[in-house]
């Protein structure tokens, strides 16, 4: 939501963390524990046309989030859900979202994701055909099966310039958070 409503990366991150440790104290609140009530929360974050900066805020996510947890006494898991940006799918041309499709796919599996959801090559179409849901799946088997990259802990570690570009996101979209909880939280 945050991605196409036009955060950056940083914004989108910091933003995340808020509604996270938001829904947390809300179940505080509740009577149900921090520590039973992490496990329920699912991180949902777009992965745009710059495979680089996708990954890196993917990296990035994991470890904002286990600053959170540490602080909160938490475990650190972060469920971590990738879908395609809708700013970067085209109606035109429609056989060139497989290709998107493609780079979107890499860059959430490089990054570490746990989930990635890829739409149809046909998306904004009013008629949608059992093609393009068939492909869009098809490419999610074939990169996981074909390359391994869901084998791999972490595809992107000792690559200087993620590890930079990781690190520079991180930092940014801590900065904005810790601005965001000094304001009284995300709401």
């Amino acid at each position: 939501f945050y991605h196409g409503a036009g955060a950056s990366h940083a914004m989108e991150l910091a933003l995340a963390y808020a509604s996270g440790v938001h829904v947390l104290r809300e179940a505080q609140l509740r009577g149900v524990a921090i520590q039973s009530s992490d496990a329920l929360l699912a991180f949902e974050l777009a992965v745009g046309t710059d495979f680089f900066s996708s990954i890196a805020k993917l990296r990035s996510a994991r470890l904002g989030w286990q600053r959170i947890s540490d602080v909160l006494g938490l475990n650190g898991a972060m469920a971590l859900h990738v879908s395609p940006s809708v700013l970067h799918q085209t109606t035109r041309g429609r056989w060139v979202n497989n290709l998107r499709n493609t780079a979107y796919c890499f860059a959430g599996a490089v990054g570490g994701a746990d989930r990635i959801t890829l739409p149809s090559h046909e998306f904004g179409m009013e008629e949608k055909g059992a093609l393009g849901d068939r492909i869009a799946r098809n490419t999610q088997l074939v990169l996981r099966l074909e390359s391994g990259l869901d084998q791999v802990k972490d595809a992107a570690a000792g690559s200087y310039y993620l590890e930079t570009l990781t690190d520079q996101t991180a930092k940014r979209a801590w900065d904005i958070f810790q601005t965001i909880e000094g304001q009284g939280g995300i709401l």
